[in-house]
């Protein structure tokens, strides 16, 4: 029975780890291009002295939806999306990360920021400054940064070897994971547009309620398993008293 008790501990909090990450999911559901997670588990077997194994559930890791989000019409100068592969480079304290958000705004200096503040970088690797002098601003497909007084800059877009490597930072920004950056080739820029979120609501809500049956499930085996303990319990408590 403590082999159960233990067996069943394990999958709870693998449900419990499955359950956290559909509810982050569904917040995000209009996190500007957000992309959905799964949990990867595997089955991890423990040999017994006598032979025998137990199995248990193993927490491995994540999957990660790189699909892409749709395309959504803002009609704002400073709203990019990225069709195709590849993410923006943006400059942060802790080096370079990067994002497919392309909710931008200027910042007190004049850069494009996204997020919190942290400024996008040029194919040079330097922030890109608006002045308040320059007019309209026109972002082309090929990532030109275009003013009415002339260009300003081309936007860094790079892509990676495998998006699963890439180490989720916050913020909607990623670490590349070791990976080296190459530019991206198979990409349009597109402005006054954003990807949304590849969320689906339905299939999350419906995944949360099949996660929860299943935690209420083991639930009611503990509370067996437990009532089992205690009549054992009591049983011999009753024949030692004998």
């Amino acid at each position: 029975m403590e082999n159960v008790s233990y067996v069943v501990l394990s999958y709870q909090m693998a449900l419990q780890r499955h359950l956290d990450i559909l509810a982050n999911n569904v917040a995000n559901m209009t996190s500007t291009a957000f992309r959905s997670e799964r949990p990867l588990f595997q089955e991890f077997l423990v040999t017994a002295d006598d032979g025998s194994t137990t199995s248990y559930v193993e927490d491995v890791g994540l999957l990660r939806n790189t699909n892409p989000g749709s395309i959504q019409q803002t009609g704002n100068t400073l709203d990019v999306a990225i069709s195709g592969e590849g993410f923006f480079v943006v400059d942060t304290l802790d080096g370079e990360r990067y994002t497919r958000n392309g909710n931008w705004r200027l910042d007190e200096f004049g850069q494009i920021v996204v997020g919190t503040g942290n400024p996008l970088v040029d194919d040079a690797g330097l922030p890109i400054v608006i002045d308040a002098n320059d007019g309209a601003i026109t972002i082309r497909a090929d990532g030109t940064v275009l003013s009415e007084a002339g260009p300003i800059g081309q936007l860094r877009i790079v892509s990676f070897e495998d998006e699963q490597a890439m180490q989720k930072m916050g913020d909607g920004l990623f670490d590349a994971g070791g990976q080296i950056a190459r530019p991206a080739t198979n990409f349009s820029v597109l402005q006054g547009m954003l990807e949304t979120s590849n969320v689906n609501g339905v299939v999350e809500m419906t995944l949360m309620m099949e996660v929860a049956n299943a935690y209420r499930t083991t639930a009611q085996i503990t509370s067996t398993v437990d009532d089992l303990r205690r009549r054992a319990i009591q049983t011999i408590g009753q024949v030692l008293s004998v």
